[in-house]
Formats: C-alpha cells, sequence, structure tokens
C-alpha cells in the first residue's frame, strides 16, 4: 500500500507532457507543493527507489515529466 500512495505523491509533484495528447498535464500548485513536503517526509530510499521506477516506466510510454 506504501507504494501506491508515494506512486500517487510523485505523480502529484511533477508536471507531465502527454505525448499521446500533445500537451503539459499541470497540477494545481498547492498540490503539488504539499505532495513534495509529504515526500520529503517518507523513507528516502522507498521513495527513490519508487521514483527511479516510476521514470523509467513514464518514459517508456511515451509520458515525459517535467522536473
Amino acid at each position: 500500500m506504501g507504494d501506491a500512495i508515494v506512486k500517487q505523491l510523485l505523480k502529484w509533484s511533477y508536471a507531465y507532457f502527454r505525448q499521446d495528447k500533445r500537451d503539459w498535464q499541470i497540477l494545481p500548485k498547492p498540490l503539488v507543493k504539499t505532495a513534495r513536503k509529504t515526500l520529503e517526509l517518507t523513507d528516502r530510499s522507498f521513495t527513490g527507489t519508487i521514483h527511479i521506477a516510476m521514470k523509467l516506466y513514464l518514459t517508456s510510454s511515451g509520458i515525459l515529466p517535467k522536473i
């Protein structure tokens, strides 16, 4: 369950370019700010592993993260 929560927080932390729709998915700034603060409170090694896995998945599926 923890990995699902971290994945969602990571999704909320960044804007994404969706190649299929040719646009950026940009989230509200308060949501991004809160998600990033929450990620800082999690286990960094666990969060880092999930972040790398998500980045690889998103890149391979044509969604480019805007960091």
